[in-house]
């Protein structure tokens, strides 16, 4: 559930969790709606007419542009910190992730704050910890996708208000 007054879903949760595939799931089912198509969703359930829906994920490094994976990221946010209103989402894979987490961290709450501030709906995914913190009293809600410890195995449920654990120790030795 995503409103106008929280409307920016900071998602994060184990490796190999379900994020990615729940960012994507939720870009087609905002252009499903677009064109008219029915979506799944609960009773009640409404969407606002998204008149464009903008997405950074994967790697679109560029060596005939001199741009690395991290510097073709940066283009794409600044790009999308350019737009403004409710009428636009923004799907965002491991913003900032590809440098050191500090910075990283850094560069990603300035952006977050842009798009806040522009009053834009996003699902952004996201390993960095201190990311996670600090977003009482703003449009940033924390989501993420559980975690079963008993198994040892992500259960692929999303979980709304709490920050997730990467898990990166367990994903490595599952894997």
């Amino acid at each position: 559930h995503l409103s106008e007054s929280k409307r920016i879903l900071l998602l994060s949760g184990p490796n190999a969790g379900g994020k990615t595939v729940l960012l994507k799931s939720v870009g087609l089912a905002a252009h499903m709606a677009r064109c008219g198509l029915l979506i799944c969703a609960d009773e009640g359930s409404t969407l606002p007419f998204l008149t464009s829906i903008h997405s950074a994920i994967g790697d679109a490094q560029n060596v005939d542009h001199h741009l690395s994976t991290f510097a073709a990221h940066l283009q794409r946010l600044n790009e999308m910190a350019q737009l403004e209103g409710f009428n636009h989402l923004l799907l965002i894979d491991e913003i900032c992730g590809s440098t050191d987490p500090e910075e990283g961290s850094a560069l990603a709450r300035s952006f977050i704050e842009t798009f806040a501030s522009h009053h834009l709906f996003a699902v952004i995914t996201s390993h960095l910890g201190p990311l996670k913190l600090g977003w009482q009293d703003s449009p940033v809600i924390n989501g993420s996708l559980a975690y079963d410890s008993e198994k040892g195995l992500p259960t692929y449920q999303f979980v709304m208000g709490v920050a997730g654990q990467s898990l990166a120790l367990q994903t490595a030795q599952r894997v």
